[in-house]
Parts: structure tokens; C-alpha cells; sequence
């Protein structure tokens, strides 16, 4: 298969998320479903999810519902970092639960939800094809829309992607939602939202700089859930969405999730395969340095040097950078082949990093590969509009305004971000004028007792998140599009919209990669519902039978279509073995 110059990740937007439970080392958890074994019961299904969001009550549901199929399941609550570890090293059990995350940078261009969940390069442990999903008829259908500059075509191309992945009952979609309520102090104003994402968070960087307090104040106070372990921007989990406010993107999107140049001047192509780009005149480094034409060519060579997996899917595709005109600050960077979402994917995800920093951090610390490094406040040196000031983990995360930046905070001097671990405690410190924003999408509920304060307000934006649960594809009982299936008939995404979400979303009926609401959706063809008699009968009709217990049993060895079917599922590429067929 062809490498490619592709997206940027995705898991990384996360909402606000996850609380609560320790960090779970790998050996916690063991290999279930390659226990399965052809007529005996299914092994009992690992379930890790994460503890904020309503996913402990969705997984208690979930559970109860294939209980009745004849199925059994262990809940593994994870905190935020054990989630991660056990997704990029695939340790989360059978299956887990994810959510195509609203990013502005995902309704701009379809490219990362596509290449990094779905692609067969991406299915290996540290990439996010977190459920080893391999499937030649898919990566045909991608390759083509990546090279495609003709929109209408593009499109035609993204929805024959999407129904491959329908058709294959592989992600299971649980509702579009909820609407995204962020709750903020009035007397800040100024600030810009956006579909998808609202008004605060750290993939979208306009309403910090922006805003502005009526009454003067110059400290602004941001309260999340949880925080990232590190301020490592190479690191697998990299520090990025939060680390754009001091490393300077390429470019960026506008309010109405236009791309425009950022730490560029310009950017345009000169043919399918050849980029040309403008460094910005007059930048510094946080340390005073200029930011030179020698820096953006550091940058990008570094990163195609050392591959880090948070930026080796976006520069697979390249295939040189030369400097043509150093005076001008002007690179080439030329791909190995065309690449329509090349500003989308590759400017607006690639930061500049200051190699005065990088590479003596490498030498004192003796590491080779940049995502061991280990960043102190000191070390974190940028060209953003924030400078890192202070980072305690757990706790709080300080920004100071970069007076120097072209696009400096006018009515801010000192970003906040703060760690408020429960929604109690969030509401509490809204109502107290403890924080002026909650990086929180809000219940409406919660939404109408937080506005009985005179202090507060809120703004509504529409999503375009949806949850869903993946698996383990590679693995028994994955292995079966008919188990599949039967599992896509057993989630009650009424349950989801109505009551974990008080009716602030919509019931999908399909799988497809985009929501109604997204700018690429194109309508799939297969389609579900919530009816376990249905599931109950799709298991009978391919094979299952139950055993005095009431436990689901897997059809036996002899049985011809259920072979056929497991050995299927991952299509051998030519020359390569079917390394996932089962022992039966």
C-alpha cells in the first residue's frame, strides 16, 4: 500500500472528560477474546470506559442489555491517561468507548476522522486505528478522495468510504450529541464559538485572545475535568491542542472554520504535489530569538526524522523540503503524491518548535526519540501568543500573554487552567466566581439551576461529536460480522439521547463516520435500531445456539459459513498471510 501525508489525531479533543479512576498497568488486563474457542461459550467481554460523560451509566446499561442475549461482561472504569495508555497500546480489553470528536479541524476536513481511525497503515500500536480495523475496499476508496482536488468527486469518494466501514458493522454509533453548552462569567465577553465546539476548550484558539472583562479584570480562570500528564507536543497523546497557544500553528481556521495562514505568511500549490509556503516576518521565541526560515526547515525535517506518532501519519507523504528563497523565508515541501487535504491536514496540525531547545534537550537528557523527553516549564519555549508559565500536574496549567505576538491578548494577561475533578464541584465554582469559564458541556438541567446565579450565562452551539463503541475487529468474537451485527441491534441509543442527555441530541439509525450535521455526511446504507429479540434472532440464524446456563455459545468448529467468516474479516493483502485467522 502506498504511504501517505495525512491527518492529524484525533483522540485528542477529547471533551472534557475523565475522572477518577487510577491508572490500570498493562498487565491488568488480559487477552479475553483470544480465549474464544469454536463451540464453547463466549469469554466473558472487557469493557474499559471512561468515568465521566454518563459512560459508567451507559456501560451498566450496555451490560444489563447483553445479559439478556446470554452474554457477559467486566466494567473497567479508566481515568484519563490509563484510557490512553490502554488504547495506543491496546490493552482496553474487547472493546471501548470513543467519540468522533467535534474538532473544528474535523469539520474543516474530513481527513483525520478518516486516516487515522479507519486506514490499514494506522492499525498498529502507537496509531489510532485503535481497533486494528484492516480493509483494503476502504483504503482504496480513502486513497482516491485524498488525492482528489475536484469537491464534488471528493465527496462522492468519502461517502463509498464511510459505507465500507457500515457495511462492516465496525464502529457502533450511539447518537449525535449532545448539544454543547458551555457556561461562562458575563462579565467576560467577546469570546468566539463555534459548531462542534463551543466556547471553550483548547482546540480552538479564538476566544482567549479575544475577550475581554467589563469590569477589568485580567485573569481569566478556565475550569476542565482532567489534564494531560505531560507538556510533551511529541509525545503519543501529544501536548498539542493545548500546546498551540505557545507553539505557533502553520495555519489555522477563521471563526467560520476557514483556513487562513498563521505562523505562514502564505501558503499555495504549485502543482497536485508541490506546496510552496511563506515563513511570517518578525517572529521571536519566547526567549527573544528570532524565528527564522532555518526553524521551519529544522521543524519539519526533525519531524520526518524521528517520525513521532502525533505527527508521522500528517508527513508520511512528503517526500522533500528544500529552502528556495531565504531571503523571503520561502520552502517547497514536495509529497510523493497528490494530497487534497494538504493545508488542512499538514498546516493547520504542524507546529514550529525552537531547535536551540530541542536538540540540547536531547543531548542532556541522552534521549533519541523526542517523545521520551521530558519537558519542564522552562523547556516549553514557543513563538505563540501564550507563554507557559507555570505547570503543575493535576492541578493547573498558567499561560502569560506574549505581549511580543502579532495577534497579542489584548484583554488578558494570564490564562488559567485549572483541574475542578466533579460536576458538583464545577457548578459550585461557577456559582462561587471561583472560575470564569467550564471547558464542560452542561446538562440542560444543570444548565437552568447554574443560570439561577444573576453572574452567569450560557452559549449553545451544535455537534457534531458522536459516541460510539469499537473493538477489537482482530479478535474473537469481533472476528464475526454477524456477531456484529447482533451487538449494533443490542445499544439503546434512546437511552443514550433521552435520558443521559435530556433530549440535547439525536438517535442515529446508521453508522456513518459523519453525523447529519457534518459538512462531508453522505447517508449509509446499512442501518439499526435498539431490539434484542432481532439480535437474539441474527445469533440463531448464524450459528449461535445457548447452553443450559443461558451463556451464548460460539458455533461449532464444523460449521462452514462461521469459518468462512472469521477468516474474512481481514482481507489478505497480496503476498501476506492472514496473520489474525483463528485457531479452530
Amino acid at each position: 500500500m502506498d504511504s501517505h501525508c495525512l491527518s492529524r489525531r484525533s483522540f485528542l479533543g477529547l471533551a472534557p472528560s475523565i475522572l477518577g479512576a487510577a491508572a490500570v498497568p498493562t498487565a491488568f488486563f488480559e487477552s479475553v477474546a483470544s480465549a474464544a474457542v469454536a463451540g464453547r461459550p463466549v469469554p466473558e467481554l472487557v469493557l474499559s470506559h471512561q468515568t465521566t460523560g454518563g459512560e459508567p451509566e451507559m456501560a451498566r446499561k450496555l451490560s444489563e442489555d447483553l445479559e439478556k442475549l446470554g452474554l457477559r461482561m467486566k466494567l473497567r472504569p479508566l481515568s484519563l491517561q490509563a484510557w490512553l495508555d490502554a488504547m495506543t497500546q491496546r490493552t482496553y480489553g474487547d472493546m471501548t468507548n470513543r467519540v468522533k470528536t467535534p474538532l473544528p479541524q474535523r469539520i474543516a476536513d474530513p481527513e483525520s476522522l478518516l486516516f487515522e481511525t479507519y486506514h490499514s497503515s494506522q492499525a498498529q500500536s502507537p496509531r489510532y486505528n485503535f481497533g486494528n480495523y484492516k480493509q483494503p475496499e476502504f483504503d482504496k476508496w480513502y486513497e482516491l478522495q485524498a488525492r482528489e482536488f475536484d469537491p464534488k468527486k471528493r465527496l462522492e469518494y468519502i461517502g463509498r468510504a464511510a459505507n465500507v466501514i457500515g457495511a462492516d458493522y465496525f464502529d457502533c454509533f450511539r447518537g449525535n450529541g449532545p448539544s454543547v453548552l458551555h457556561v461562562y462569567n458575563k462579565d467576560w465577553t467577546g469570546g468566539i464559538g463555534t459548531a462542534g465546539y463551543g466556547l471553550a476548550g483548547t482546540a480552538f484558539n479564538w476566544t482567549w485572545p479575544l475577550i475581554r472583562s467589563a469590569s477589568g479584570k485580567r485573569r481569566v480562570v478556565v475550569g476542565q475535568p482532567s489534564m494531560r500528564a505531560h507538556t510533551n507536543p511529541f509525545a503519543p497523546d501529544g501536548w498539542s491542542y493545548e500546546g498551540q497557544y505557545v507553539f505557533d500553528r502553520l495555519a489555522t481556521l477563521d471563526e467560520n472554520l476557514k483556513i487562513i495562514p498563521w505562523a505562514l505568511e502564505s501558503f499555495g500549490s504549485k502543482d497536485a504535489v508541490t506546496w510552496d509556503v511563506v515563513l511570517r516576518r518578525g517572529m521571536k521565541w519566547h526567549d527573544g530569538r528570532p524565528v527564522t526560515v532555518d526553524d521551519l526547515k529544522w521543524t519539519f525535517d526533525f519531524i520526518l526524522a524521528h517520525k513521532p506518532s502525533f505527527f508521522s501519519p500528517v508527513w508520511d507523504n512528503v517526500a522533500s523540503v528544500t529552502v528556495t528563497d531565504p531571503a523571503r523565508q520561502a520552502v517547497r515541501i514536495v509529497c510523493k503524491q497528490p494530497y487534497a487535504s494538504f493545508p488542512a491536514a499538514v498546516l493547520v496540525f504542524t507546529s514550529l518548535y525552537p531547535r536551540h531547545v530541542i536538540e540540547p534537550m536531547m543531548r542532556e537528557q541522552g534521549v533519541s526519540k523526542p517523545h521520551e523527553l521530558r519537558f519542564e516549564s522552562r523547556h516549553v519555549v514557543g513563538s505563540g501568543f501564550f507563554k507557559l508559565k507555570r505547570y503543575t500536574r493535576d492541578v493547573e496549567m498558567v499561560y502569560e500573554a506574549n505581549k511580543d505576538h502579532w495577534f497579542a491578548p489584548k484583554g488578558v494577561d494570564e490564562l488559567v487552567w485549572k483541574v475542578v475533578r466533579t460536576v458538583d464541584a464545577m457548578m459550585g465554582q461557577l456559582q462561587n466566581r471561583e472560575i470564569d469559564f467550564a471547558y464542560m458541556s452542561f446538562t440542560p438541567s444543570q444548565v437552568k439551576e447554574l443560570l439561577k446565579s444573576p453572574y452567569l450565562a450560557v452559549k449553545e452551539h451544535p455537534t457534531t461529536a458522536a459516541p460510539y463503541y469499537t473493538f477489537r475487529i482482530d479478535q474473537l468474537p469481533w472476528r464475526d460480522i454477524e456477531f456484529r451485527k447482533a451487538f449494533h441491534w443490542s445499544v439503546d441509543r434512546n437511552y443514550q439521547v433521552q435520558v443521559m442527555w435530556e433530549g440535547a441530541g439525536r438517535v442515529v439509525t446508521e453508522d456513518s463516520v459523519f453525523v447529519p450535521s457534518h459538512p462531508f455526511y453522505t447517508p449509509v446504507e446499512t442501518k439499526h435500531g435498539y431490539d434484542l429479540q432481532r439480535a437474539r434472532q441474527i445469533l440463531k440464524d448464524a450459528g449461535y445456539t445457548w447452553d443450559g446456563s443461558g451463556r451464548l455459545v460460539l458455533p461449532v468448529d464444523g460449521d462452514p459459513n462461521f469459518r468462512k467468516r472469521v477468516n474474512d474479516v481481514v482481507i489478505q493483502y497480496p503476498g501476506q498471510k492472514n496473520l489474525y485467522a483463528p485457531v479452530l
